[in-house]
């Protein structure tokens, strides 16, 4: 199965999407983040999808950045 990830660039937020990809909870992570995400974070990130190309998994993780916007009346 496949998941498509909505979040919010925070520390806790990437915990919780670290935790599942050490699981291999899904075959493939789609992620769009709600604003850039800062430059430690990233690094964390970037070193997962290293380690999971180096696994079955083709093309395991996606990543973009795509601006929250808010409607109002």
């Amino acid at each position: 199965m496949d998941a498509i990830y909505i979040l919010s660039p925070q520390p806790h937020v990437v915990d919780c999407l670290m935790a599942d990809f050490e699981r291999r909870r899904y075959r493939r992570a789609f992620i769009i983040w709600t604003a850039s995400l800062p430059d430690p974070l990233q690094r964390r990130l970037d070193s997962a999808r290293r380690q999971m190309a180096g696994t079955k998994h083709r093309n395991p993780v996606g990543s973009i950045r795509l601006p929250l916007l808010t409607a109002y009346p």
